[in-house]
């Protein structure tokens, strides 16, 4: 349920350990959704081959369906959930900053083709390893309190560390997608927050036309062996 989820990071972060960051809930809301649409595509898809074994026995057709349709429907989930976004905006009366509409949609599209790559490669070695999903399960942990979700990336920027260690930080694929949705909300404009936002922004589209090639070409090298696998 993602409003029980977001309201409940909210209670914890606005009201039991406040951090006095204006109009954190909208931000909350547009960060939060998002990840939880980039963790629930690839997971899901990285179980479509796996959890499909019979139907995939015993009936021949492009297996990239099934990863495709688990990416259509919680692409459908995400937008629904938009609406207790709207409604968020409506209610605290914050205005959309409409200039980085544009920004934020597509760091979505660069998102969906990150995602869509990431899950075909797990789909394609959950055939061989059956425990990875628990292993990447583990690792979206860790990196969701790595990327800008629960706080704002000025934290980072603001911080008296290494150069070297806030590179890192804004190199990981998803911290300027989570900027990008930051945006719509006034006075969260990236290339103030850090100037060189369009560079890491330029390296996460990188990242995910990669990730995306690499994975049809793993998927489509591996997929008629599907079968015999399992």
């Amino acid at each position: 349920n993602p409003l029980l989820m977001v309201i409940t990071y909210l209670i914890v972060f606005k009201y039991i350990f406040p951090r006095g960051e204006e109009n954190y809930s909208v931000k909350l809301f547009c960060t939060l959704l998002a990840w939880r649409f980039f963790n629930a595509t690839v997971m899901d898809g990285s179980a479509t081959i796996s959890k499909r074994l019979a139907l995939i026995k015993r009936v021949s057709f492009p297996r990239i369906i099934l990863p495709t349709a688990s990416l259509i429907s919680n692409f459908i989930d995400y937008l629904l959930s938009l609406t207790i976004l709207v409604i968020v905006f409506l209610a605290v009366r914050v205005t959309v900053n409409w200039p980085y509409l544009a920004l934020a949609i597509s760091a979505l599209m660069l998102q969906m083709l990150f995602a869509f790559g990431l899950s075909l490669i797990l789909a394609s070695l959950s055939v061989f390893f059956d425990d990875i999903q628990f292993l990447v399960g583990s690792l979206f942990q860790m990196w969701f309190f790595l990327s800008p979700v629960l706080y704002p990336a000025v934290w980072v920027t603001q911080k008296d560390i290494p150069q070297i260690y806030k590179t890192i930080f804004f190199s990981n694929p998803m911290a300027p997608l989570l900027m990008a949705y930051r945006s719509i909300v006034p006075n969260e404009e990236p290339t103030t927050i850090l100037p060189e936002y369009y560079t890491f922004l330029g390296i996460s589209a990188v990242v995910a036309i990669v990730t995306f090639s690499v994975g049809l070409f793993v998927f489509k090298r591996y997929e008629s062996t599907f079968a015999k696998q399992v």
